[in-house]
C-alpha cells in the first residue's frame, strides 16, 4: 500500500509537482498502458485534483495522518488499492475533509508502476472498511 499512498500523496497535491520531477516519474513510474504519459502537459491545463474540496490555486497535499487503505484485487503483477487521506489546506490538516482515490498498480520492470487512478468508493464506505495506515506522512 506504501507505493499506491505514496503516488496519491505525489499526484494530488497544488502546487504541482515540477516539470522535473513529472518528467522523471513518466519515464520510471508509469506502466506502460498508462493513460496519461505527459505529466507534465496534463498538470499544464491546471486540473483541480482535489476533487473540488479544495478552491482552485489553494496550497493544499494530502496526509496518510488520518488516512487508511482498502485492497480491492490482488494478482501476482497487479493490485488495485483505495487510499483514504486527509487533506492539508494552506499547511493545516482539516478536520472534515477527507479524500478517496483508488490505483492500480502492476508489476514491470522489476518494479510498481502506475496503470490508473479512479473514483470507486464514496470517503464514508472507504472509511467504514479500511485499515488505518500505520503511520502517517
Amino acid at each position: 500500500m506504501d507505493v499506491a499512498a505514496a503516488f496519491v500523496r505525489w499526484l494530488i497535491q497544488y502546487p504541482y509537482p515540477t516539470a522535473s520531477d513529472s518528467d522523471r516519474l513518466a519515464t520510471t513510474g508509469l506502466a506502460s498502458d498508462a493513460p496519461t504519459k505527459d505529466l507534465t502537459g496534463f498538470f499544464a491545463t491546471g486540473p483541480n485534483l482535489s476533487g473540488g474540496l479544495v478552491p482552485d490555486s489553494t496550497d493544499y497535499y494530502l496526509s496518510t495522518i488520518p488516512g487508511v487503505w482498502h485492497l480491492e484485487s490482488s494478482s501476482g503483477t497487479e493490485v488495485e488499492a483505495t487510499i483514504g487521506t486527509g487533506v492539508v489546506i494552506n499547511g493545516e490538516l482539516s478536520p472534515n475533509l477527507r479524500g478517496s482515490i483508488t490505483v492500480t498498480l502492476r508489476w514491470e520492470g522489476g518494479k510498481w508502476k502506475f496503470v490508473k487512478s479512479v473514483g470507486t468508493r464514496s470517503t464514508e464506505d472507504l472509511y467504514a472498511i479500511g485499515k488505518p495506515f500505520a503511520s502517517g506522512c
